[in-house]
């Protein structure tokens, strides 16, 4: 980005002009960011306008584009307790062409959560690279347990991961009295046992 910063140029009193900044971003200028729908680039034209009407739709998504749109109260007692999952990152959340974005993520309506899963989990990563792949463009309360249940729930998966079952634990009688069972680990070196 290229901006001065604040502290090296006092202002000066004596002097009210406007100083007009250069807003550019490695050579891109940020106004066209916004025109060439960066942020929706892992979306085909039908699943935006799908987004787009699923968003309108849903009560939930509405009443947090308003609290966006309007500043959220000071409190998060003063919040709707549907939005309150949204509280933490309320600062990361904007609206741009009605679709809400947490960060550069799509924030995505209940209704196309199945097919999102589906397109993420599509390669068969296993849980952790799924998620982080929905942390480059999808977002929404509860994903990451969504995730697991739905990579814990495919059949290929299941089938072709792999079966590390741990080694049940062998107990042995509890004695009645302190000393009055000894245990002790046998090895042996070139042929000598050692105690």
């Amino acid at each position: 980005m290229v901006l001065a910063d604040t502290l090296s140029r006092l202002p000066n009193t004596d002097d009210y002009t406007e100083i007009l900044l250069d807003v550019r971003v490695d050579g891109v200028d940020m106004h066209d960011i916004y025109d060439l729908n960066i942020d929706l680039i892992n979306f085909g034209t039908t699943k935006k306008h799908q987004l787009k009407a699923e968003t309108s739709a849903y009560p939930t998504l509405n009443m947090l584009r308003e609290i966006i749109h309007t500043g959220w109260p000071e409190k998060v007692k003063s919040v709707t307790p549907v939005l309150r999952s949204y509280w933490p990152f309320r600062d990361e959340l904007a609206v741009e062409d009605s679709i809400i974005f947490k960060g550069r993520q799509v924030v995505i309506p209940e209704k196309l959560h199945a097919g999102i899963l589906s397109q993420l989990h599509l390669s068969h990563q296993g849980i952790e690279k799924t998620r982080k792949l929905a942390r480059e463009s999808v977002y929404w309360p509860q994903i990451s347990k969504d995730i697991e249940k739905h990579v814990r729930s495919c059949s290929s998966c299941q089938e072709l991961h792999p079966q590390h079952k741990r080694e049940p634990l062998t107990p042995h009688e509890v004695p009645v009295s302190p000393w009055h069972k000894l245990g002790t680990d046998l090895f042996q070196i070139k042929e000598n046992t050692s105690y």
